[in-house]
């Protein structure tokens, strides 16, 4: 199992009881990653699970994201980079005061649209 999960996330590890500690960051994100899809969820919530990792880590996780999505699972994704849920997410929830301000699909799909909707403005 652990090699499925190491080639499809692309996780660089000197062995595989190698302490989660000894891995780079991004390697880390990866291995926690890896321990949530082993309990085979339904929905995955992430909360900024792209934070603190180089660019070429966070494009693996965004495909992976993307095919798990494919394959059915549900992704619920609270990232503090709009960018990010907008190539990511198919909808947008805005949340003001413990309450959902905004909910955002298709072409409204945008920075300045979202960015509105967090200050309680319209686009």
């Amino acid at each position: 199992r652990y090699e499925s999960y190491r080639d499809k996330l692309s996780i660089v590890a000197p062995r595989p009881d190698a302490s989660i500690t000894t891995l780079s960051g991004g390697n880390q994100q990866k291995v926690l990653l890896a321990r949530a899809l082993a309990l085979e969820p339904a929905i995955l919530l992430l909360n900024d699970p792209t934070r603190g990792v180089d660019v070429a880590t966070r494009h693996v996780l965004y495909d992976v994201f993307r095919g798990l999505a494919a394959d059915g699972m549900a992704l619920v994704i609270l990232s503090s980079e709009i960018e990010e849920i907008l190539l990511l997410c198919h909808r947008v929830l805005v949340f003001r005061e413990q309450r959902v301000a905004a909910e955002i699909t298709g072409d409204e799909m945008k920075s300045d649209t979202v960015i509105a909707a967090m200050f309680g403005r319209a686009a």
